[in-house]
């Protein structure tokens, strides 16, 4: 299984939210109204993409910053546990379909694991 290195981060409020790191890429649980609404979502499902990297992977492949990840393949993505569990399925060169949801609607966007 991948190694999924996790880190805690504290916002104004002194919350806890977990930020996940993956292909250089920082992930949080869409977890709060305000991120519902900033991202345009009718419910508080799946997962935010907070930072990316300009030339990781998931950049080149046109996943950008605000994306809110809903499917990996085939399998719906609610939160990060979800999204981990289908990437452990993936492996080296497989061709991946990832469902955003970006601008009021959703989006495929198709990447090749490195």
């Amino acid at each position: 299984m991948p190694d999924f290195p996790d880190f805690k981060i504290s916002n104004d409020l002194g919350n806890v939210d977990e930020i996940y790191d993956w292909l250089d890429a920082k992930f949080k649980n869409l977890s709060t109204e305000g991120e519902r609404s900033a991202t345009g979502m009718d419910g508080i499902k799946g997962v935010l993409i907070r930072k990316l990297e300009e030339n990781s992977i998931l950049a080149r492949f046109g996943l950008k910053e605000n994306d809110v990840i809903l499917k990996y393949n085939r399998g719906d993505i609610d939160k990060w546990t979800d999204l981990e569990r289908e990437i452990a399925k993936s492996y080296k060169g497989e061709n991946i379909r990832i469902t955003v949801f970006r601008d009021q609607k959703e989006k495929i966007i198709n990447i090749t694991l490195p």
